[in-house]
């Protein structure tokens, strides 16, 4: 059996654990997907894996230093439901000594690829061989996803606990994006050099890690 085998016949049990662990889980990841439908049927900017253009993942990630391993384009395995990535890897894990958590961000673009976003976000890692599996439904149904992992796993609860929603989003790009009327001034985003900081306080310790 192979591993992407392996993670979807655990999807009847994620399902049921989250369910009884979080009883409206299915209806507020579909009113989510539903209100996200109708962010971009208003005209807001919309950002795919497919507006990413490779050549410029360097260029967003220089900042950040070394606190970042390669990013990577996964394939989406959709067993955990949409918007509870964090939570769905935790569970999941739970299910399995195979896996473990592993933090970091997913990268999209807008269809010009000048607006890049970075979105708080967590995958399964294989023990074994380290390879990294996105296991959440895509609220806009996307099939792949650019990810970035931190070089050490960062529990959410952790970040939440420390910071709170704080480094969810980071926006940036070109000062003006040709698909929208979006400018560089209107991004939402945190300070690189804050992010910097928090991630090596965390790196200090040690019940961070798994």
């Amino acid at each position: 059996m192979t591993t992407i085998e392996n993670i979807i016949k655990l999807k009847n049990d994620l399902i049921r654990i989250t369910i009884k662990e979080d009883t409206t889980a299915i209806k507020d990841a579909m009113k989510l997907k539903k209100e996200t439908e109708e962010f971009y049927k208003n005209g807001d900017t919309y950002t795919n894996t497919k507006g990413v253009q490779p050549k410029y993942l360097n260029l967003l990630l220089k900042p950040f230093g070394n606190i970042f391993d390669s990013p990577v384009l996964l394939e989406i395995i959709p067993i955990g439901l949409n918007n509870m990535c964090h939570k769905n890897c935790e569970r999941f894990c739970g299910l399995t000594t195979e896996f473990k958590p592993r933090s970091g961000y997913n990268i999209t673009a807008c269809k010009c690829g000048r607006l890049r976003c970075m979105e708080v976000h967590t995958v399964v890692e294989n023990i074994q061989d380290g390879k990294l599996y996105d296991i959440t439904a895509d609220m806009c149904d996307e099939k792949n996803k650019w990810f970035v992992p931190f070089n050490k796993h960062i529990p959410f609860k952790l970040m939440l606990y420390f910071v709170g929603r704080k480094f969810d989003h980071y926006k940036t790009g070109e000062r003006i994006c040709r698909c929208s009327n979006w400018n560089i001034d209107e991004a939402d985003r945190f300070e690189v050099d804050d992010l910097i900081k928090f991630y090596k306080k965390v790196c200090k310790t040690n019940f961070v890690f798994m």
